[in-house]
């Protein structure tokens, strides 16, 4: 079974994003190139979309729903992870706009979950160890206080 140039294309973006390269969109008739979360947008990041995530987990999420739910923190979001301002973003067209935070959030949400999430399991699974091993390392310092204390006069 042969691939079609549509599947070819979603697999080199799905290695561009496991690179951590960008992923070339048009919007509005402008080339935008979307890169994952950095650690400095973070904060702002968690705060958007925070009250987003049980949105986001349900299974066949509907982009057009989700922007009309909670435009309130994706229209500063798609502005902080594009660079564009925010004037540009509340001008787009809806299916547009749509496209665009979808993109966003497949291009984060698979680079969290294949590259960010191991990464961390893989260091809270070494500092396990590390808690475990020194917690069987360390002596027991326990005693038992035996009678009344005496002083030495």
């Amino acid at each position: 079974m042969s691939k079609t140039p549509n599947d070819a294309a979603q697999d080199a973006a799905e290695l561009q994003q496991l690179l951590g390269q960008p992923t070339l969109i048009t919007i509005a008739g402008e080339n935008l190139e979307l890169k994952p979360i950095t650690f400095g947008q973070l904060p702002a990041v968690l705060e958007l979309v925070g009250p987003l995530l049980a949105d986001l987990n349900r299974d066949g999420v509907d982009m057009v729903d989700l922007i009309m739910r909670h435009a309130d923190r994706l229209l500063p979001l798609a502005a902080l992870l594009t660079g564009r301002q925010r004037e540009w973003i509340d001008a787009l067209p809806l299916d547009e706009a749509a496209e665009l935070i979808g993109t966003l959030i497949e291009i984060n949400a698979d680079f969290f979950a294949r590259r960010v999430l191991p990464r961390l399991n893989a260091r809270m699974d070494r500092l396990g160890g590390m808690s475990r091993s020194s917690e069987t390392a360390a002596p027991s310092s326990t005693t038992a206080a035996s009678g009344p204390a005496s002083s030495v006069n």
